[in-house]
């Protein structure tokens, strides 16, 4: 279980005013609920299945205060925030990255490769450093982060977007941690400079559950964009001596070509292992004017040029 931080925020917001009351009173028509089941995605990418106690979302916007019901909420997004022992962490280990000593240096290189997309910024700002030890390994702690990250969490975001059924928020949380509780642990603090994204339950639509044939790509949802569907997927055997799949090509890296191989990109993005079984879901989404290719978790994939039709990615259950 990941530690829980706290939360600060501020917020811009566009057409709010569906969503919730402004002027800080609450709605004494709005919906009262019990406990609203989410799912979390920390800032490690890992998950987990919380129940958020508080009844109401506040919110800090120009236009002044804002409360959102709960029960009104369908996904946050979560702005980037870095809790002041983790911009101490990359403070010491950036510094560290040009110390006389060979193993603190290594020490500080691995630290960074932990923190991961967190460092990332720094990280490329060291890579311009005039120390030429610090800048090799700046540019090599980058390119590390960027073969593991999703390209979207490289860029830090500035404000949290809370996305109700009408309305899309975008701004800072107000009011203090989140109130959460689990099964395990009972009641805690849920501080966002953890989390990535929050999705609350009924917020995906219904998906379709399809079989796979071996072979299968995503073809015949082409101009489909926004349909998502769920497959069950088992990992294909990789060739000894070379890593790759046994088959199945792939485009892209993180979105990928509606041709490419669906177990092989899904062996790609780290969903499923060889031999392993898993559901995962996709998404058809615009295709992007260039799809990157790269190698990850034993799989390479190529780059390719716009692809008529869309493209997919993978979407957390």
């Amino acid at each position: 279980m990941q530690p829980f931080r706290t939360i600060p925020v501020v917020l811009l917001a566009a057409g709010f005013a569906a969503a919730a009351p402004t002027g800080g009173k609450p709605d004494p028509e709005a919906k009262k609920t019990g406990p609203v089941e989410v799912e979390v995605r920390y800032t490690d990418d890992s998950t987990m299945k919380l129940k958020l106690l508080d009844e109401t979302i506040e919110l800090a916007t120009k236009y002044g205060p804002l409360k959102i019901p709960t029960a009104d909420v369908r996904r946050i997004e979560f702005a980037t925030r870095l809790s002041p022992a983790t911009v101490d962490k990359i403070t010491d280990a950036l510094r560290d990255l040009a110390n006389g000593d060979y193993a603190v240096r290594d020490k500080a290189t691995t630290e960074l490769k932990l923190l991961g997309d967190r460092a990332y910024p720094s990280v490329l700002k060291a890579a311009r450093d005039a120390d030429t030890e610090r800048a090799r390994r700046a540019e090599e702690i980058a390119e590390h982060i960027r073969s593991r990250a999703k390209p979207a969490d490289l860029t830090p975001r500035e404000f949290d977007v809370i996305h109700t059924d009408d309305s899309k928020i975008a701004g800072r949380l107000a009011g203090g941690p989140l109130k959460v509780s689990t099964f395990q642990f009972g009641e805690l603090q849920l501080r966002p400079a953890d989390v990535r994204e929050m999705r609350f339950a009924g917020a995906m639509p219904p998906l379709d559950m399809t079989a796979v044939p071996a072979t299968q790509n995503l073809t015949e949802f082409a101009n489909k964009i926004g349909k998502e569907l769920a497959f069950s997927l088992t990992g294909y055997p990789l060739n000894p001596g070379v890593g790759q799949p046994q088959q199945g090509n792939v485009w892209g890296t993180d979105v990928y070509t509606l041709d490419s191989h669906l177990v092989t990109a899904a062996m790609h993005a780290g969903l499923v292992k060889p031999g392993q079984t898993a559901v995962v879901r996709v998404k058809i989404v615009p295709s992007p004017p260039q799809f990157v290719g790269g190698q990850r978790n034993g799989v390479t994939s190529v780059g390719y040029g716009q692809y008529n039709g869309g493209a997919f990615e993978f979407v957390a259950k």
